[in-house]
């Protein structure tokens, strides 16, 4: 026994010593490891990571004055901070948890921003995508399905950490437009969460509680906030009350609910004025799959009485990820949609009715990493429905009428569609070839389509996701008939749904032939400056009359339509250009495929004989200036 006791104190001896060599050690140990890890996040990260003063007391880590550069410079700043401050309890440490329970962060700057190849400055794996294939152009996509239902469950788990956030700013920018948040404070603990943000203009401050299962954030007072998105765009904010509930059944069900009122929203891009929403309301069920990485989000927002149901599924795979998403509008009477839609928003719509009800169902589904499987289709739902009024007049299609035309957003004149006017041309009078040549070039399939072309749509969406440039348009003629003839040229998404929606009450309805619709249409659309209608621009390019045009003529007026305001930068003096000719050549072999020319006839084509004869050969000349190159914020419109 004397031996198992002299055992029991040298172990205790060499256990003690053992400890308090530890807790000497421990700090300057912890610190160097700290140090020799930022520096290998440096070297992965390919940024600049900087510490003014790095402090480790025991479970606590302390930074002072830290630095982080974004991935693709050592030179501009992703994330400062004057002091932050991390600190875990030994319970975490055995129990393997992420979140900290002390979270200190003072006076701290964030700065993102997206190059021109898509990619973030924040995104590791997008800056090693850019360097091994520097001409890559595809957008990058976040990771982060297994990281959010991870995030969802440790927060419902009553696992929030003591925050301390103070004078956080934040800034993001996008091409030329740009986001900035002046202020940001939250504190939490004890189950509860106070929210302050103070944007340029405005302040919103939210209360918040946590519980076992369930997270809740509402707002006490009314608040407006004003974000500067883009200097031409400010986008505001504001509401009376609300609040926004995350809570969860189990570890893979999670269900998202707000319910606002007096609900404003305010942006150039949205509407001409302020959207305002006496009740907004909405919920979103996530649910989490296994094995793979997939989350399916069912949601319902309800606009007054007005509901959007989507019903959406994120795959992430390796790359890029695969969507699927139905949004529908069930059938409703029109009374719900004029009463629960801002009258900003529905613009001429607000006087429109009809009987029985109209619904509508839009499916998208693509995978990323192959654009070409995109595919998107849209189906209107009616339900013993008869159109009542439009709320604009398709009346008067049908008589003679003052068009106005516009030069940007402002009115430029009014042309007079009907025989008083001396360059009106009737429809029978304009050469076929010329109908043709726009046709085929604007909307192949206008004579039969219902006032949409889902193919041309679908192409236009996989070219532009493609290319990340908005390089083709799916606009029909009769959509660029709705636009000239019933609304303004401001774009916005109002505008848009106002668009769609008298298109298709047109279209299914058709007050007018679609031969009356073209005539309107090549009577009033802008051909080249100031000349508006095909009398005009017979004249203005040829001294001629619509009836006299050649089959080149035709094709060099139909090339003109999408951009026709800058129609001599086709031109090198007084010579066509080669792409011109290859695109008007393009044109006259699918006209010769649809059998509207002889075979043949594209091959005959004589382009040098195609002359400016008439006021467009000044425009030609050395000492013609653009404007618009000496003013690039000047805006053209175009026919589209």
């Amino acid at each position: 026994m004397p031996g198992f006791k002299k055992i029991l104190v040298i172990t205790g001896f060499v256990l003690g010593a053992g400890l308090i060599i530890l807790l000497i050690s421990w700090n300057p140990a912890a610190e160097y490891l700290i140090k020799k890890e930022l520096t290998r996040l440096e070297g992965k990260w390919n940024g600049k990571i900087r510490v003014d003063n790095l402090e480790v007391s025991w479970l606590t880590i302390r930074m002072d004055n830290l630095f982080l550069s974004g991935n693709d410079t050592l030179h501009q700043p992703l994330f400062t901070a004057r002091h932050l401050e991390v600190a875990v309890s030994p319970w975490q440490i055995f129990s393997g948890s992420r979140i900290p329970s002390v979270l200190v962060l003072d006076s701290a700057q964030v700065h993102l921003y997206q190059n021109e190849n898509g990619f973030w400055n924040f995104s590791r794996k997008a800056a090693k995508i850019a360097e091994e294939n520097p001409d890559t152009t595809v957008v990058s996509f976040p990771k982060g399905v297994r990281q959010l239902e991870w995030t969802l469950n440790r927060m419902l788990n009553g696992n929030l950490p003591d925050v301390s956030v103070s004078r956080l700013s934040l800034s993001v920018k996008l091409g030329a437009d740009s986001l900035v948040i002046d202020s940001l404070n939250l504190t939490s603990g004890s189950e509860k969460l106070d929210f302050h943000l103070s944007g340029p203009v405005g302040s919103l401050t939210l209360a918040g509680r946590l519980s076992s299962d369930s997270l809740l954030f509402w707002y006490p007072r009314p608040f407006r906030l004003t974000f500067p998105v883009s200097p031409q765009s400010p986008l505001s904010l504001a509401s009376d009350t609300g609040s926004f509930t995350v809570s969860k059944s189990d570890d893979r069900h999670f269900l998202l609910k707000g319910r606002y009122k007096k609900f404003e929203i305010q942006t150039s891009g949205l509407a001409d004025g302020p959207v305002l929403f006496d009740s907004l309301a909405g919920n979103s069920s996530l649910v989490f799959s296994e094995p793979d990485p997939r989350v399916t989000v069912f949601t319902r927002l309800k606009l007054n009485q007005f509901s959007i149901e989507d019903s959406l599924t994120y795959l992430e795979t390796d790359a890029f990820p695969e969507v699927t998403t139905q949004v529908s509008v069930p059938p409703v009477e029109s009374g719900v949609v004029t009463r629960s839609l801002p009258a900003t928003f529905l613009g001429p719509l607000n006087g429109m009715s009809w009987k029985g009800r109209l619904g509508y169902k839009l499916t998208f589904s693509c995978d990323f990493n192959r654009i070409d499987s995109l595919k998107l289709s849209g189906e209107v739902v009616k339900d013993k429905f008869s159109l009542v009024s439009p709320g604009v007049s398709f009346g008067k299609l049908d008589s003679v009428f003052y068009q106005p035309v516009y030069d940007g957003l402002e009115i430029k004149r009014e042309v007079l569609i009907g025989p008083a006017n001396p360059e009106f041309t009737r429809f029978e009078v304009i050469p076929n070839f010329l109908v043709r040549a726009v046709l085929t070039s604007e909307d192949g399939s206008f004579l039969f389509h219902r006032g949409f072309n889902e193919e041309a749509m679908q192409g236009a969406l996989i070219e532009n996701i493609k290319t990340r440039k908005f390089r083709r348009g799916a606009s029909t003629i009769s959509m660029q008939f709705v636009k000239n003839v019933y609304l303004n040229r401001k774009k916005t998404l109002a505008r848009k749904f106002q668009e769609l929606m008298i298109t298709w009450l047109l279209e299914n309805n058709r007050p007018v032939s679609k031969e009356r619709m073209l005539e309107i249409y090549f009577n009033m659309i802008e051909w080249g400056p100031n000349v508006y209608g095909i009398g005009e621009a017979a004249g203005f390019y040829f001294k001629k009359k619509p009836s006299q045009l050649t089959l080149e003529e035709s094709l060099f007026l139909a090339a003109l339509i999408p951009s026709p305001k800058r129609f001599y930068r086709r031109f090198d003096g007084e010579s066509l250009k080669p792409s011109l000719i290859e695109t008007m050549t393009f044109v006259a072999k699918k006209m010769e495929a649809y059998q509207h020319i002889p075979d043949g006839t594209a091959a005959g084509l004589t382009w040098n004989l195609l002359k400016m004869t008439g006021a467009a050969k000044s425009y030609l000349t050395p000492q013609v200036q653009d404007s618009t190159l000496q003013n690039p914020s000047a805006e053209e419109e175009e026919n589209d």
